[in-house]
């Protein structure tokens, strides 16, 4: 398009990033609530696309596994602008901005939302790598909480705990890694690492990363059972939105399964209360040989209902996409 322009977003630039359009995924944006967080962090890089002098499109990009993988975080572009081309333009200049700065990249990688029934062919150039279930509930926190309390405390003996960055950085280096992430790759808040040590301070700046271990074990010699990652964030139009990955889940360790979700069911409505939100919007990724009719049992308990988000009562997958770049 001509007289479009780029330019490097900064935290300035909120306020305009923001106007460029206020209902994105129907109101679970998470870019507001990111934002500023994202503009700090050294692996992110974003751009704008100006036209005559107005903000049009954005988008923005981290680089990951020891600066050898892209990834598109998030993008927009005025409706009024929309299939026209500025963001084809936006994320090429970014493209080749990232290959400037990091001349290591070999990949890009995306994760992208199928629904069965509606499935979309993938983009040209990319090949699949793998792939998780995503559940996703809806109920009001007043709700949740009563449920909370009837259960009572967490079951003994289950401890659920919160990973330090050194410590998720020791995991993704240690020989148990490839028996929770046996993809080589772990998707958290929609975002592909590597198993590698690296990736666990980024990790762990965005999300907030929980492990329990097999019982019986003598603490030198326990291993990895359940993993689980979540990510809180205010949305305006529905309140809080509670973004959990599971990893590890096993028809015999449903207990523990249950305890990572009960621990951060209790986070979100303490977290909801405090921000004064009436609902919690609550996706599970789990992966697709997870058993479902259990996790359903845990979510029921919870009284979580299906949500009509991300099209309800349909099978939806979060596939990871890879292409050479």
């Amino acid at each position: 398009m001509e007289n479009l322009t780029f330019k490097e977003a900064t935290l300035q630039d909120y306020d305009a990033v923001m106007a460029i359009n206020d209902n994105i995924y129907g109101g679970l944006d998470y870019l507001p609530d990111y934002y500023k967080l994202f503009m700090t962090m050294p692996s992110m890089t974003a751009f704008l696309a100006e036209k005559k002098g107005e903000t049009v499109a954005f988008c923005i990009a981290q680089i990951l596994d020891n600066e050898t993988t892209l990834v598109l975080r998030a993008a927009r572009v005025k409706e009024v602008y929309q299939g026209k081309g500025i963001l084809k333009e936006l994320t090429a200049h970014l493209k080749r901005k990232m290959k400037q700065m990091y001349p290591t990249i070999q990949r890009r990688c995306i994760v992208t939302l199928q629904t069965v029934g509606d499935e979309k062919p993938f983009p040209t150039g990319y090949v699949q790598i793998c792939k998780k279930r995503m559940l996703s509930f809806y109920q009001q926190a007043s709700i949740i909480e009563k449920k909370l309390m009837e259960m009572g405390e967490s079951a003994g003996g289950i401890d659920v705990h919160q990973l330090g960055s050194e410590e998720l950085q020791q995991l993704l280096g240690s020989k148990w890694a490839l028996n929770l992430f046996p993809k080589e790759k772990v998707i958290i808040n929609w975002v592909p690492y590597s198993i590698i040590p690296s990736n666990g301070p980024i990790i762990a700046t965005e999300s907030d990363a929980f492990l329990t271990h097999e019982e019986n074990k003598d603490k030198a010699e326990q291993s990895p059972d359940v993993f689980s990652a979540v990510n809180f964030i205010f949305c305006k139009k529905i309140g809080l939105r509670l973004s959990l990955d599971l990893y590890g889940i096993r028809q015999s360790n449903m207990a523990v399964v249950k305890e990572h979700i009960v621990h951060h069911a209790r986070n979100a409505v303490f977290k909801a209360k405090e921000a004064g939100c009436e609902g919690i919007h609550v996706e599970l990724y789990v992966e697709v040989d997870a058993p479902l009719e259990e996790l359903l049992g845990i979510t029921s308990s919870l009284e979580l209902k299906s949500s009509d988000f991300f099209v309800m009562n349909k099978e939806k997958y979060v596939y990871l996409l890879e292409a050479v770049l």
